[in-house]
Formats: structure tokens, sequence, C-alpha cells
């Protein structure tokens, strides 16, 4: 993309990204509470409400690319949707890997009791809302929106990590964490950042890092099987480490800031990386 831009619409645009992606989801949760009251199953609720957030988050980031910074769904790259077999391979190895290696560590494993509907929800939010949605929309607003516009005001290399960090930050606000995990949790956010980074332009789109982004939150934090220090009770499936150690369990945060995690990012980007060298994109 070869249109500059100035440091003060850069930041302007930035917060607008992140403002689009606050109001598609809380737009998408009335829409779907709403539902709810009417008598919707929560099951269709779960589809109904990751449908709505990609939908409301789309047409916001259309309406800044159009009208307010002059740039087309291709220089952002949301279009054109493209997918390559290794990254497709790797949204499937990359949770398996971390999942596996961490169940081989000692530890006990536990089933909760529920009822068919509510495993059902589980599922379908895990699969939906948490997996797709959540992976289409933060990778069209980081790695879409924001990665264009500072790429425009720098180059590629600011480009993917200033989001990155962004990215990483912004987890701080899931909850009240302590120092320890604030910093390892900004480590591992940053690392798998660079990783869906590096995959955008590698593919030049931004579907494969959305692709990864999902499959790896349905696994990891859908609800469907829980790893960490403590048993999750909304979870159908848990593994509890005996190892409480917060490198180990990635502390308050949960497991995607483990070192197991961080050194699966790591790899993988190494990977990205070493690709965009070989086709001469950084």
């Amino acid at each position: 993309m070869q249109k500059k831009m100035t440091t003060g619409r850069m930041l302007l645009s930035v917060l607008l990204a992140v403002l689009v992606l606050v109001i598609a989801q809380v737009f998408a949760s009335i829409f779907t509470s709403l539902s709810l009251i009417t008598g919707i199953p929560e099951t269709a609720a779960n589809i109904l409400a990751a449908f709505l957030y990609v939908l409301f988050a789309f047409i916001g980031l259309k309406f800044l690319a159009d009208h307010y910074m002059g740039l087309s769904l291709q220089e952002i790259r949301i279009c054109p949707i493209r997918f390559t077999r290794l990254w497709i391979a790797v949204s499937i190895f990359m949770p398996m890997i971390v999942c596996s290696l961490l169940l081989l560590t000692s530890g006990s494993w536990s089933v909760n009791m529920m009822d068919k509907q509510t495993k059902a929800a589980i599922i379908t939010a895990a699969l939906f809302f948490i997996g797709l949605a959540t992976g289409i929309v933060e990778e069209s607003v980081f790695r879409g929106m924001i990665m264009a516009v500072i790429e425009a005001r720098w180059n590629r290399k600011v480009a993917i990590v200033i989001p990155s960090v962004l990215f990483a930050q912004l987890h701080l606000m899931d909850g009240k964490i302590g120092l320890l995990s604030a910093i390892q949790l900004i480590i591992a956010g940053s690392i798998v950042g660079i990783l869906f980074s590096l995959v955008t332009y590698d593919t030049g789109s931004i579907w494969c890092s959305a692709l990864i982004h999902a499959v790896w939150n349905m696994v990891m934090i859908g609800g469907i099987l829980h790893i960490g220090s403590e048993v999750d009770e909304y979870a159908i499936v848990n593994f509890q480490l005996k190892n409480r150690s917060f490198i180990l369990s990635g502390g308050e945060f949960g497991i995607e800031a483990s070192i197991v995690s961080i050194a699966v990012y790591g790899l993988f980007s190494v990977l990205a990386w070493y690709r965009c060298r070989l086709k001469k994109i950084l």
C-alpha cells in the first residue's frame, strides 16, 4: 500500500477501528439478549450473536475505510477471501501441540455435570462466537484496518509490531491480574500477534490468520475442554494442572500465556517470517 498517512490520522484510525470492534460486540449482545427474551434457544442465539458481531463489524470497518480513510477492502486485506493449505494445517496443529504437551504433565481430569442444552450452548458459543466471529472480527480490526494504516504511516516492520503489542495490551482488560501474569500476557499476546501479522503478509489476506485465531479460540478458551491450575465450573471437561507455576499455567490469564503456548507461537512465527523473507515481502 503506497498511500501515506499523517500520525494524527493514523492514531484516530486505530482508535476508531477498536471502537468499531467494541460497538459491534455490544450491539450483537443487545440483539441476542432480546432474542433470548422472545424464547429463541440459547444455541440459536449464540449463532445469531456470531453472525451479528461479524456483520456489524464489517459494516463499521467498510464505512471507515470508504468515508474516512479512503481505502478499499483490498488495501486493508479483508478482501480477497484466501486460504492456503499450510496455514489451514497450522490452525489445527497449534492448539493440538499445546494441549498435548500440557496433558502430558501431571494433572487430574473431571467432568462437570450438565444437561444437554447447557452443553449444546457451550459448544455453539465456542464454535461460532468465541471461535469464528471473534477470530474474524479481531483479525479484520488488528491485521486488517490497524496494520494497514500503520503501514501507510511508517512501514511493514512497524506495522507488524505495534498492532501486536496493542492486541496484547487490550487483553489486559479481560480482568484484573497481577504484575507477573500481566507481563507474561503481554509477551504471549505480542508474539501471537506477530504470528498473525506475518501470516497476513504471507497470504495477502486476513483470512488465514482469522482461521488460526478462530480454531485456537474454539479449542483453548471455548469451554469444551479447560486446562488450567483451577477447575472451571462452566467448562464441560477439565484438566487441572498439578504444577501451579504461573510460567506453565499462564498465571491468572490462563494457558494462552503459558510458556508452552509462547514457544508454539514463536515456532510458527519463525516459519511465517521465513516465508515472508523468501517472497521478499519483508
